[in-house]
């Protein structure tokens, strides 16, 4: 059997567009990464809850507001925003680049909690 590149059917959103609407409360950011990492920096604001508990936490984020999910670079927060889509959410994207891309495009992080 061939390799098969994943597809996703998620949608992304620039770093910039989920910093805007999270500054004025038009957005949650929910960040899937592993606890060490959400300490070591995070974006202010964000919930963390990581991927291996979204399933059973998805309940703990507003059905109301859009979700913007978020991880290192990317590739963790297409999976979260899937698991959202399954869960019910319609309003779902996940942050291109990560926070990698959030820094890169000087968003400010926070570390520890």
């Amino acid at each position: 059997m061939p390799w098969q590149w994943w597809r996703s059917n998620v949608d992304e959103v620039e770093a910039s567009e989920a910093a805007v609407k999270l500054r004025v409360g038009e957005a949650q950011v929910v960040d899937v990464r592993e606890p060490h990492e959400w300490l070591q920096e995070h974006v202010p604001g964000s919930r963390h809850i990581p991927l291996g508990e979204l399933a059973s936490r998805a309940h703990e984020l507003s059905p109301k507001l859009p979700v913007f999910t978020l991880c290192a670079s990317g590739r963790r927060s297409k999976v979260a925003a899937e698991i959202l889509q399954r869960a019910g959410y319609e309003q779902v994207a996940s942050i291109r680049g990560g926070i990698k891309a959030w820094k890169a495009n000087g968003y400010s992080v926070v570390s520890g909690r």
